[in-house]
């Protein structure tokens, strides 16, 4: 089926292939015709939106005859081969409009690998990312320059703005500031009133060690936020900030060791030991304990995190959060422990987990969440560089969190018997034993 073959570029100007070469589509308003059905995804596009979308509010009387005369042309060169007066499956016909059909649209697959990101670790998501901006050159149908204002369009801009924030955001999680700066920066020119934005260009130069450059333009936007629009920084410009306060002001950095200690008596559990050692070769950067209340998840996690706390030389961190404890509290309580002063703690829990995430990134630390109740409470205190390790305890798996699962089943009966003895003693374990063989007779 030679209409398959067909693909169009959305992304930048408009372009479109028909096997192995371009089709020319024609005049500006036939071009904005296919990127206008191109941007449907394969629905129908009314008549009457086409109309509007290419006259506004002033369509002239033969506005339905010239926009059946462009559906016509593009008919032509999309499918040359279908014979006369047979329906187009192309571009057909359908419910008072026409909808574009059998089509690759580069769109597509930028949604396709930005979708992918979300279920990958920070690395591979970078990767995925990256190439989605390849595909994506620049403002959407570039070349039509009267659909600018489309909402559509208009919708398309911030989605790619979105994806850079994404980028950006992954790339200096993973220590690649300096690779995606260029493109950060030139975000941040166009939107410079955008406080996310900017804080992310304040990250961004902080994190390759342009200290300087980066409290210079705080300052910049903190006075054009007053100037312009009569405001103070908001929650992100503010914790951007603190990491900047904390990094001259502890040229230390606190190493906390926060892990209970040891349970007593632990025994058995081999298994699930060597499973939890393996994810650390893997690189893996989170791990979820689930199982039934007293089965042993938290004396686990202690335990193993003792026995590997010597690769994490940049200390361990500990909440538990029994009880419904919220993610900021935890969040206070960890960057105080990091080593940010009590007044610069953001209260806001996007920008405090914001500072966290900056603070942990090129760090190796631990990181044991006891008795969580849902991943609501996780995703704040996931760190977002490689080179951290989160434990997480709770009784159940935790679905849409990125990290390993292991459910714990009770011991077994001589793991159960050895760990009586471990806490209470040979001789009262003998005793025990004897009563468990006398009822068992």
């Amino acid at each position: 089926m030679a209409q398959r073959s067909v693909r169009i570029q959305l992304l930048g100007g408009l372009r479109a292939w028909r096997g192995g070469g371009e089709i020319d589509v024609g005049p500006p308003a036939r071009r904005a015709v296919l990127g206008l059905l191109a941007l449907a995804g394969g629905e129908t596009v009314t008549t009457r939106e086409l109309v509007d979308s290419l006259w506004g509010d002033r369509p002239p009387r033969s506005a339905v005859n010239v926009l059946q005369t462009h559906v016509k042309h593009l008919r032509k060169v999309l499918e040359p081969d279908r014979p006369r007066r047979t329906g187009s499956d192309a571009l057909p016909h359908i419910g008072g409009g026409y909808a574009l059909k059998q089509v690759d649209v580069d769109l597509a697959r930028v949604r396709c690998l930005v979708a992918e990101a979300r279920h990958r670790d920070s690395a591979r998501a970078a990767e995925l990312l990256r190439e989605a901006l390849r595909l994506w050159p620049g403002q959407p149908l570039a070349d039509i320059p009267f659909l600018a204002s489309h909402p559509k369009v208009v919708a398309l801009v911030a989605e790619r703005r979105d994806v850079l924030a994404r980028y950006a955001d992954t790339m200096i999680a993973i220590g690649a500031a300096a690779e995606a700066l260029p493109d950060i920066a030139e975000a941040a020119a166009e939107q410079p009133l955008d406080e996310p934005v900017q804080a992310r260009l304040i990250r961004a130069y902080h994190a390759v060690g342009q200290r300087a450059k980066a409290f210079q333009l705080y300052q910049e936007v903190r006075d054009r936020l007053v100037d312009e629009l009569g405001v103070d920084p908001g929650p992100e410009l503010r914790a951007a900030h603190a990491a900047l306060l904390q990094n001259e002001n502890t040229p230390v950095r606190r190493r906390p060791k926060q892990l209970p200690a040891e349970p007593f008596g632990f025994t058995g559990r081999h298994a699930e030991l060597s499973i939890m050692d393996d994810w650390l070769t893997r690189r893996a950067v989170a791990a979820v304990l689930s199982g039934a209340t007293g089965v042993g998840k938290s004396a686990l996690a202690v335990y193993w995190a003792h026995r590997v706390r010597q690769r994490f030389p940049d200390g361990q961190l500990y909440a538990d959060l029994r009880g419904q404890v919220r993610s900021i509290d935890v969040l206070t309580r960890f960057l105080t422990a990091l080593g940010v002063p009590a007044e610069q703690v953001p209260a806001d829990q996007v920008a405090a987990a914001a500072l966290y995430r900056t603070l942990l990134a090129g760090r190796k630390m631990l990181v044991l969440l006891d008795n969580v109740t849902g991943p609501h409470q996780v995703r704040p205190l996931l760190p977002g560089a490689p080179g951290c390790f989160v434990v997480v305890t709770g009784h159940d798996r935790m679905s849409g969190l990125n990290a390993r699962q292991l459910t714990l089943d009770a011991l077994g009966r001589d793991d159960a018997l050895q760990l009586v003895a471990n806490v209470l003693g040979p001789e009262l374990h003998d005793h025990l034993v004897q009563w468990m063989s006398s009822r068992a007779e």
